[in-house]
This record gives C-alpha cells, structure tokens and sequence, in this order.
C-alpha cells in the first residue's frame, strides 16, 4: 500500500482504541464509496465483502434520502410504542410467515450479539433450568457472554459463566482431518449425537430436568464458510425435541437472502423456535437486530413485560431504515436466485481453469476458497488487496486461514465481477504453487 494512505493516521492511532478488526494490519483509510467500489485518497477498491457482510444493498446513500423524516419524533421513551415499529413488526411477521410457514413475533435489539442474547432470554425463561448447545467451530459474537458459545478460546476475556455449555462434534471438521471421509463422519457424528442425547453415561443429558438450547448456524461463517450437512442439523433438531428443549437459528450472517432465500435453514428442512437476523438489515447504516420468536413455541407466553429491555430499540431512524431496505429487496427481481457467488467463481475460471482444483464453496450471494496451505491463501489475498490498478477487498478469518472469502453486494454489476475476477485470476498465476495444484 501507499505510505501515503497511512500519512494521516498518525492522530487516529494515538485516539482509537485498537481492540478490534480494523487494526488487525494497517487499515485502509476510506473517504467515499458507491455501489460495490470504495476509494481511499490514492487507491480504488472493489468491495466484495460488503462491510462484512451488512451492506447487501451496495453503499447507497439513497436509502437514507428516501426518508421522510419531516415532523418524525426519532426518539422516544422506551414506555412508548410507536407506530412505525407496529408497522415494521407486521412486515416482518409476513415475510417470515411467508418463508417458514407458520406465525411468530418479533423482538428488537441492536447488535448480532445482541440478538442472540435476547433470543436466549427468551428461551431461558421458559427453560430456566437449561444447558446451552452449540456446534464444534461455531461463532455467535463477541459479547462478554456470547463469546463463550464460540469454539476458539481467542474470543474468550473475561467472566467465567456459570452456565453448562457443551459443543456437539462438527462432521465438516472431522473430514477436514482426513482420518475419515465426509460420508463416514457425518455418519459417525449423526449416530454420536443420537447416542450422547439419550445415553446418560455421556453426562450430556440431566435426568434432573435440565433441557439443551441449541444455537446453530446452517452454514459457520467464521470457521470458513463450512456448510453443515442438513441430515445432521435435523437429526440434532430432533433429539432437542425429544428432551423438551429450545432451537434457536444464528441468521445473522446466513439470513435476508445471503445464501439465496430469506432464511438459510428453511433450504435443510429445519424448524427452529427462533430465529435471529441482523447483518444486512439496514444495509449496515445503523445497528439494529431482529429475533422471530415462533408462536407455536409457546415462548412468547412466558416473556412477560419488563424482562428485556434497550434504550434503542424503539429508534425510529433504524425501523424506518430497515423498512427502506425491504422495499429495495423487494423490487429486486429474483432475488433469492442471484447466485452472485457462482457468477464470481464463473468468471474467474474462465481466465484460470484451474480454479476448478480448489475446494469452493459457492452458494447464494458467497463465495469461498480454500487454498493448499495458510501461506498461499495470506500471499493470494494481499496480491489481490494490493493489485496495481484496482484493489479487492475480501474477508479472510483467523479461525480458518487457509480459505479466502467473498460476500459482495446482492446489486453488484457484472462489470465489477469481471474486473475482481481478472484480479484474482492474475494473483492466481502468480502464486508459483496454484499451477501445480491439478498435479498434487
């Protein structure tokens, strides 16, 4: 990069508390975006991560123009509702109503991490005896309790919570290891779970009334885009019916047509009681969560007024935001067959075919690769970062540094697939191991 980009940082490094993302190397200082390019003061970017994932709409600042806020009191005491968000809550019942079948209600709240605690809140006092479950690799945020339900010990500070938490094995995981194949693990791990649910020498089940929550996600963002078999998501759906426990669905990252429909887990035959959204709700322009709360649970019976409680969560600008952007994905012809990840992954086989060689992921609106070795994906995404003419900017994750991940915006043209796709496919030709990969 050009020192110059970094000349003016000199203020903001000695102001800005370095604790997260941004400083994970230097960053790159943005001034202006549109559509899916941004532009710093010396250099131009295709964004193909979409601000991690939120700004599925592109970087529009036209969704915020269409506002009308005129005479709009945008805050309000938490005592008060409001219209808009009886309205927004109603549009969002439908659409879910729509998707899974069934009614449910909607709650609010700010963060991804949020909802996820405020989904489990819901579930917990219905259950208050209870024991939380998860996935081997999963991420569900980065709170101070949140992070503990994350598989890697890098997301834990602090508090040691007093809660049973125990992770079920991930067959996507164990076939990465080699020791045995995909059909082999996701077999042994279906008949693992079956085992450990009703066997109590497992010390998974209490025959003292304690019952398992269970927190997934269909596909595991975080851990490098690992697709998790449906056939294991439902036999773990059924052995936490059978124990009278709660299913809760991390959509955050999977959900509002990231993988192609409005929820992710409908596509694997799954029922969970809640469900959980927040990236790309406002297209990343104010923070906002959402949780479906399914009414045949019978959970929100038992979360009664004065459990919960969010000084923003009534926020006018954020539901009118949020009610702009399901007007824009709606006038979006087909959108839950975008595809932009196979169209991304198309193209760039047509200048290097041998991409055909690389595990893939590609799915709805994501693209992953997974590269031989950690060094070769690290040198493949800074050569594509650092491109002489244009850069593209991309999400790679600590927890698997081996794969190089695209999420771009649903909108983005075929001009910026093309010219991210001859980027990557030069950066390909450079990398002395990837012509060797049909060979290994």
């Amino acid at each position: 990069m050009a020192s110059a980009v970094y000349s003016s940082l000199r203020f903001v490094k000695m102001s800005v508390l370095k604790g997260d993302f941004v400083y994970r190397a230097p960053p790159i200082v943005v001034n202006s975006a549109r559509g899916s390019r941004i532009y710093s003061d010396t250099r131009e970017y295709v964004d193909l991560q979409a601000s991690s994932g939120a700004s599925i709409l592109g970087y529009d600042n036209s969704i915020l123009s269409s506002i009308d806020l005129t005479g709009t009191m945008l805050s309000k005491p938490q005592t008060c509702e409001s219209e808009t968000r009886l309205r927004v809550a109603d549009i969002l019942r439908t659409k879910f109503q729509a998707a899974l079948g069934k009614e449910g209600r909607i709650g609010f709240e700010l963060g991804g991490a949020q909802g996820i605690e405020l989904a489990l809140k819901v579930a917990i006092a219905a259950r208050p005896k209870f024991h939380l479950v998860t996935i081997e690799g999963a991420y569900h945020g980065r709170s101070l309790f949140t992070s503990h339900l994350s598989s890697s010990r890098r997301y834990v500070l602090g508090m040691d919570p007093q809660f049973r938490h125990q992770r079920l094995p991930n067959p996507v995981l164990m076939a990465e290891g080699g020791t045995v194949d995909k059909v082999a693990s996701l077999e042994q791990c279906i008949q693992h779970v079956k085992q450990i649910f009703r066997d109590e020498r497992f010390g998974f089940m209490d025959p003292h009334g304690s019952v398992p929550i269970f927190v997934f996600e269909t596909v595991q963002n975080v851990a490098g885009m690992l697709d998790i078999p449906a056939s294991y998501l439902q036999a773990i759906e059924e052995c936490v019916r059978e124990a009278g426990g709660v299913t809760i669905a991390d959509e955050i990252f999977t959900g509002m047509y990231r993988l192609g429909g409005f929820c992710a887990h409908v596509s694997k035959g799954l029922k969970p009681d809640i469900v959980v959204m927040s990236k790309g709700l406002t297209n990343g322009l104010v923070p906002l969560s959402i949780i479906w709360v399914g009414d045949d649970s019978g959970l929100s019976e038992t979360f009664r007024p004065g459990t919960h409680s969010c000084t923003y969560i009534n926020n006018e600008l954020a539901l009118l935001t949020l009610e702009a952007v399901l007007r824009r994905l709606a006038s979006i012809p087909e959108i839950e067959n975008l595809a932009v990840g196979a169209r991304l992954h198309s193209s760039i086989a047509q200048h290097v075919p041998e991409v055909a060689a690389l595990d893939a992921f590609a799915t709805g609106n994501v693209l992953r690769l997974n590269f031989p070795t950690s060094e070769t994906a690290k040198r493949f995404s800074e050569l594509i970062t650092e491109h002489a003419e244009i850069g593209v900017l991309h999400a790679t994750t600590g927890l698997a540094k081996s794969s190089v991940i695209f999420h771009p915006a649903y909108v983005i043209g075929e001009e910026d697939i093309a010219a991210s796709a001859l980027v990557c496919a030069e950066a390909m030709k450079k990398l002395e191991r990837f012509r060797s990969l049909q060979a290994a």
